[in-house]
């Protein structure tokens, strides 16, 4: 979109305002780009995250079941 000739001729034909609406276009489409970039990274984040939330969560689990496992062991013991 960098051609001279284009912008001559939109220029003759439509005006300055038609240059300016192709300005306006080039900018609004690198925008809507630039955004669903970031939409798409920070999806991207979210499901990382998510998935550390679960492993998180299951290794909490797993270290509270053992706790709890080893001090009714020791009270089992100590009743002995």
């Amino acid at each position: 979109m960098n051609d001279p000739k284009l912008f001559d001729a939109i220029l003759t034909q439509f005006g300055f305002a038609g240059l300016l609406a192709v300005a306006v276009y080039i900018i609004a489409r690198k925008l809507a780009s630039q955004y669903e970039m970031r939409i798409t990274a920070l999806e991207s984040a979210s499901a990382r995250c998510e998935a550390d939330r679960i492993e998180l969560r299951n290794v909490i689990i797993a270290m509270q079941t053992k706790v709890i496992a080893d001090l009714t062991a020791k009270i089992h013991r100590s009743e002995e």
